[in-house]
């Protein structure tokens, strides 16, 4: 550390909060798909002020259900997989330049929440436009389609509200059960909606229902965003998993798959899968042997429950999903820095690929005692001058200081970190305020 002292910020206070704070990847995506959006609706405005039959709500439905394929689509399983299976997928000959650009892959949760935003919008512009123009004959179908709109409405704020970041936070369980209750009820409406003026207007036009309703792209747009959503259902599955208590406050599940686990995946584990999943970081067992394995710690009460008292079976839901560890395929050399139980991720990569090099940061209390000696070996397997930091010892500070001097004393390419929230934001900004390529998990999408 004395070698290479953690030099100031590359630009001033104000340039570095909005460069790497307001301005990250995942809000510029944001806002380049809440501009699109914006732009597309000022412009169907004008056609439908200039003549209804230009821009007509059945248009607006198709940009509502196109906005909720698009953002369904960013949180499935196997698109995220394909996105991150092409992005890490660059030669390391590539400029690091690029490849820094590429590592950003994990940003993909802003097009998410900002088609969430979108849908809103095309919707509130769909009820205005369905209320000027929507014409039946049978006050039956006027009063459901009112009764439609207002709940969509409410659906959306509940929606918008419980995902706003701080609240989130804190409300995690609740922003969950709100997010997929809501979010079926919601596809439900527009279903709905989407029937009943398809089948009102062939009704007036003389037209096949069925035929005007495979022409209508908003329903090809909900019938696949439909699939999306069952699809993860489809794969739930009860896993019997034998454990090993490396303490008090840390357990070892291992799942006795037959399969074998690709590298830096994750999993959603439940007692309830309706109504709860948490996610970890499945170890893939060595020597490519079928199976897998979970590090758990006591960071709440669910998980101090599994540990306390394991049942014999799991619930696991979906298929396996990229994370930000695979990241590490884009670089020569990394470093990985970890706190407490994200040391899992970490060995997620680096035990099944112990050629690579890596530069290894693990900061946890009591690391040895809490995480087990399996764990500890295997840190120092894969990095033999690991950085093992008892934080019961020196306490919290002094992270990021640590950071730099590893990554420049080992001229790794980047740095990634999984800790909290707050740690990893705090050591994220520092380093890329300092020019160094750092990583680390988003939680605002």
């Amino acid at each position: 550390m004395k070698q290479y002292p953690l030099p100031v910020p590359k630009h001033g206070g104000r340039y570095n909060i909005l460069r790497y704070g307001f301005f990250s990847v995942y809000r510029r995506l944001f806002t380049l798909i809440f501009l699109i959006n914006v732009a597309t609706i000022a412009y169907a405005a004008v056609l439908a002020s200039r003549d209804a039959r230009l821009f007509t709500y059945a248009d607006a439905t198709s940009a509502v259900a196109a906005n909720l394929f698009v953002g369904a689509m960013m949180r499935h399983e196997h698109a995220v997989n394909l996105i991150f299976r092409l992005l890490t997928a660059l030669p390391l000959w590539l400029p690091l330049a690029v490849r820094r650009q590429a590592a950003k892959v994990y940003s993909y949760g802003g097009i998410h929440s900002s088609c969430g935003i979108g849908a809103f919008m095309w919707y509130l512009f769909f009820a205005v436009l369905v209320i000027n123009n929507f014409d039946s004959g049978m006050e039956g179908e006027i009063q459901g389609l009112a009764v439609i709109l207002a709940c969509m409405i409410f659906i959306f704020l509940i929606l918008m509200v419980m995902s706003y970041p701080t609240i989130r936070q804190h409300f995690h369980n609740q922003w969950e059960i709100s997010h997929r209750f809501a979010g079926w009820t919601g596809i439900g409406f527009i279903w709905a909606q989407t029937l009943l003026i398809t089948f009102a207007t062939a009704r007036d036009e003389s037209r096949d229902p069925g035929v005007a309703l495979i022409t209508t792209p908003s329903f090809w747009f909900l019938l696949f965003t439909t699939g999306i959503i069952i699809y993860p259902w489809l794969r739930v599955r009860h896993r019997a998993f034998t454990v090993e208590p490396l303490s008090t406050h840390a357990a070892r599940l291992y799942f006795h798959h037959d399969k074998v686990m690709p590298t830096c995946k994750g999993l959603k584990l439940s007692h309830s899968p309706v109504v709860e999943c948490h996610a970890f970081a499945s170890i893939p067992n060595p020597n490519g042997e079928k199976g897998y394995s979970v590090i758990v710690a006591n960071n709440g009460d669910w998980t101090k429950q599994l540990i306390k008292n394991p049942p014999e079976k799991v619930w696991v839901k979906g298929a396996p999903i990229s994370g930000i560890v695979r990241l590490a395929f884009l670089f020569r050399r990394i470093v990985f820095v970890a706190t407490g139980s994200g040391i899992g991720p970490c060995m997620s990569f680096f035990n099944a690929h112990p050629e690579w090099d890596v530069r290894i940061i693990w900061a946890a209390r009591f690391p040895a005692t809490s995480f087990g000696v399996s764990t500890v070996e295997s840190v120092f397997a894969a990095d033999k001058n690991a950085l093992l930091i008892d934080t019961k010892k020196t306490g919290k500070g002094g992270l990021t200081e640590i950071c730099y001097a590893v990554y420049k004393e080992s001229e790794a390419e980047a740095v990634v970190i999984i800790s909290n929230p707050v740690g990893t934001k705090e050591v994220v900004f520092a380093l890329e305020s300092r020019g160094v390529p750092a990583y680390g998990a988003i939680w605002d999408s």
